[in-house]
């Protein structure tokens, strides 16, 4: 592997740079690699083209440039690579940075955040430098992550989208689609497997003060699921129950090899 962990897309190839300033990312992605298998790549991509995809000029190159990501992806150890589109200040560019991947863990602790510093809150990308300030803030007071509450109600964690069990264990919520909010790849993979164990899956508006008693996930590309022990001045979630390590397994087993030489459809 190269000493060059971030990369330039030219048109034509990846080009090593030491670094590159980014004025504001347009649309970004990550995704995490376990020895050559990452779990929905598909998706990652995809969802990163259709945040490109209103730069209708870009449409083509964005394919090139993530066939010759995944080109160069590691077959062995830990990653979490990044791709996006940053804008220089005189130029719109692609950028690929291999990144060790951090430490994942199991659980996490919450707290609401100040306030909702989103802009695009539909897009992965042009909010993450913000979202990144307002979880730092609340790892101050010991939290993992800050919660966005839009509205009076949750919407998702700066960076991760919270769930919740019904006391039964038979619904499985996702949080209400009236508040606008990233596409999640990993929400609706956990969905997808409650489901195939005849779980229901429902979006539902949730205030905080809601969540009292429940059981309560946050899920990311990059840990899974993450059981919420505790949330700071916020409800009083449940002790984790065991479901998660069961339903954390079933995400990793998801985890696929990919084929560095197969096309990317148009």
């Amino acid at each position: 592997m190269s000493r060059h962990h971030t990369f330039l897309w030219s048109g034509a190839e990846l080009v090593p740079t030491e670094s590159v300033v980014a004025e504001s990312v347009v649309v970004a992605d990550s995704w995490r690699v376990e020895n050559g298998r990452v779990v929905a790549l598909p998706n990652h991509l995809e969802r990163f083209f259709t945040g490109v995809e209103p730069h209708r000029r870009l449409h083509e190159s964005s394919r090139q440039f993530a066939q010759a990501v995944l080109q160069h992806l590691p077959q062995t150890g830990s990653w979490f690579p990044r791709i996006d589109l940053i804008d220089t200040g005189s130029q719109w560019v692609f950028r690929y940075q291999l990144r060790p991947r951090p430490t994942v863990t199991d659980r996490a602790v919450l707290a609401t955040a100040r306030l909702d510093p989103r802009k695009h809150p539909t897009t992965k990308g042009p909010d993450l430098e913000a979202l990144l300030a307002v979880r730092e803030e609340a790892s101050e007071s010991g939290a993992d992550e800050a919660i966005i509450v839009r509205n009076g109600y949750v919407c998702e964690g700066a960076y991760s989208t919270v769930m919740a069990w019904s006391p039964d264990k038979r619904t499985l919520y996702s949080m209400g689609p009236e508040e606008p909010r990233i596409p999640s790849v990993t929400e609706s993979l956990v969905a997808d497997i409650a489901q195939s164990h005849g779980v229901t899956v429902l979006a539902q508006r949730f205030r905080p003060d809601d969540l009292e008693g429940l059981e309560v996930w946050i899920v990311s590309a990059l840990h899974g699921i993450r059981h919420a022990v505790s949330w700071h001045s916020g409800p009083n979630l449940l002790a984790p129950s065991g479901l998660r390590d069961d339903y954390q397994n079933e995400w990793l087993n998801r985890a696929l090899p990919w084929n560095r030489e197969a096309g990317i459809a148009g």
